[in-house]
Order: C-alpha cells, then structure tokens, then sequence
C-alpha cells in the first residue's frame, strides 16, 4: 500500500486520496448557473415521449405477428425496458426504479418479444429518417458518411484530464478518452 497512489493507510484504517481538481474561475461557476437556469432538466422518459410524438418510432416494437400490443402498460414498459438497455442499468434495477405494476418480468418480456434485431432497425430508420428531415441537420452532410468513436487510453503520468475507467483499465488507473465524430462536412476530435 505504500506505493499505491490512489490510497494511504493511517491509523489502520483505508483512506482515499483527494483527486487533483483544477480550481474554477468565479465566472465560470456564474455561467454554468446561467445556463442551468435557463436549460429545464428533463427526464429521459418524457424526451423518449417527445421524439415519439415527433416520429412515433415506437409503433415498430410489437411482438412478431401482432398488430396492437396486448400487454397492459405497453408504452411505458417500452420505455423502461428501451432505458434499461440503452444506459446499461441492466432489468432488474430498472424494475426497482420504476413504479408498479411493472415488474422485471415485464421488461423480461418485452425484451424477448418487442425488443428484437429487426425492431431495433427499423425504429433506427425512423429516428434517422426524421432527424434527415429537421433543416439544421443539413450541417452535418446528407447523411452518406458519419462515424462516432471513443478511444480510451491508459495514462502512466498524472492528468487533470485522466479519469477512472474500472471496466477496461482497473480501479486504480487513469485513462483519458478521446472522442471522434466524423460527419459529411466535418470532423471533431474532442
């Protein structure tokens, strides 16, 4: 533990050390609260809700052969479940996150019955096929070429910029990401 850089041990017990922050300028604090009073914070459901009712991607998502969904609740278990895989909370902590009647077995289901490669497809096409529809969009290119990727790479040196990454890189070392978007008209490294 001597050498460890991320802890010390005093007075037998484990501490964690304080990460290196960068100090931050009055202004900067006064903009962030500018832009957090006049941005409303949104729940992703209701911006899941609002897409649908710009596209209705959702009508995809039936099980194979059914026109109307029967399940009680349809709308938002398709919600949950569609949250639940795409941030990777994973079923059964969504179950817990959500009010009843919608259990982990609901979204069991409808991950095995509406959530299926072809569903998945097709709801893309339609939120791909609106968002080539919205003017500002038309910035980016026609659509032909775009491709989005996050490199992650290991530090040996202390960084304000390093972050921890326990999934690819353990829970000691630092890492930084760099972020590529490459569009029609233009590329970002971030």
């Amino acid at each position: 533990m001597a050498t460890n850089a991320s802890v010390t041990i005093r007075q037998n017990r484990l501490h964690l050390k304080k990460r290196e922050a960068l100090e931050v300028a009055p202004r900067l604090v006064e903009l962030r609260r500018t832009l957090e009073s006049t941005l409303p914070r949104v729940r992703i459901e209701d911006l899941l809700t609002q897409v649908n009712g710009w596209c209705d991607f959702t009508r995809v998502f039936r099980h194979p052969g059914e026109r109307a969904p029967r399940m009680p609740h349809f709308f938002t278990t398709l919600l949950a479940t569609l949250i639940a895989h795409g941030t990777n909370l994973g079923l059964a902590t969504m179950a817990h996150s959500v009010e009843e009647p919608m259990t982990a077995d609901h979204l069991q289901e409808m991950s095995q019955w509406c959530v299926r490669e072809e569903t998945l497809k097709a709801a893309n096409t339609l939120l791909v096929d609106y968002l080539r529809s919205v003017p500002l969009s038309a910035v980016w290119g026609d659509g032909t070429v775009s491709s989005s990727d996050g490199q992650r790479f290991n530090l040996q040196a202390s960084s304000l910029l390093g972050s921890l990454y326990p999934r690819y890189f353990g829970y000691y070392d630092r890492a930084v990401t760099v972020y590529t978007h490459v569009a029609d008209h233009h590329s970002w490294p971030r």
